[in-house]
């Protein structure tokens, strides 16, 4: 799967962690945090006039709780696609969200919280279209 942009960190799940990435086009960025309970994906931007960040979408990744293999060191990744348009978040090489800024979307294997607002109008579910960036 050919990604550009690679941000690659190593963690536990329940250990505080927040990986960011800015895409290519340096107005675009994702963010993972897990606070110890629960770990989400943001769907991010700068904007234009000052350069205040602005989460555009956020989607559920796990809870900790139900982490099987959570004392074990896990590996995130975030890397974007060729064009700079979309985000993969691969957590031990599994993509678990991907957020397609052309699209406006963001996609969760959760497909949690639901979608409101002008991003993900058609939901947060997954669709195996969304790796169709990083092929």
């Amino acid at each position: 799967m050919p990604v550009v942009t690679d941000k690659i960190v190593s963690f536990k799940p329940g250990n505080q962690v927040f990986v960011d990435s800015i895409g290519p086009d340096a107005v675009h960025f994702v963010v993972f945090e897990d606070d110890g309970d629960t770990g989400y994906v943001y769907a991010c931007q700068f904007s234009d006039s000052d350069k205040r960040q602005e989460i555009l979408d956020t989607v559920h990744i796990y809870n900790v709780k139900d982490v099987v293999d959570k004392d074990l060191e896990s590996e995130c990744k975030i890397g974007w696609s060729p064009d700079g348009h979309a985000a993969i978040l691969m957590i031990n090489r599994y993509p678990h969200a991907v957020a397609d800024f052309k699209l406006m979307r963001l996609f969760s294997r959760t497909n949690f919280p639901k979608a409101d607002g002008n991003w993900s109008k058609q939901g947060h579910q997954w669709e195996e279209e969304a790796l169709r960036p990083f092929k």
